[in-house]
């Protein structure tokens, strides 16, 4: 009998993150300078607004897409693991991403991650 093939497409894991954002393209760019993501797979409409992307930052793989009628932004966010937390924080904050939790806040006092927020991406900076 023929082995049987995998429900999980070839670099994806069991449970993978669909975020439906605002700023779906500005996104990308943030997570490619900020977080060093690959882009997978990008799908635009013929008025270039983003319908599906695929990126990969580490090991793991997100799927997002630009909010619209039909598909409402969600609020979200990933806890993002790194070996230096200060580092990679700084480089989200020149990026453009002034609404960060900071490596070591919150309850988990964690070093080793912080929260990007994803439900509506801009790139000016809100007021404290």
């Amino acid at each position: 009998m023929a082995k049987a093939k995998s429900a999980i497409p070839e670099g994806f894991r069991s449970l993978t993150p669909y975020l439906i954002i605002t700023g779906a393209a500005t996104f990308l760019d943030f997570i490619q300078n900020a977080f060093g993501a690959s882009e997978k797979y990008l799908m635009r409409d013929p008025n270039g607004i983003v319908r599906h992307a695929e990126a990969r930052i580490g090991d793991a793989v997100i799927e997002f897409a630009e909010a619209g009628p039909g598909w409402s932004a969600m609020p979200a966010g990933l806890h993002l693991y790194v070996k230096n937390a200060d580092d990679v924080y700084a480089r989200a904050l020149k990026a453009g991403e002034p609404r960060l939790w900071r490596p070591g806040g919150r309850r988990t006092r964690s070093r080793r991650k912080f929260l990007v927020h994803c439900n509506t991406h801009r790139r000016k900076k809100l007021p404290p």
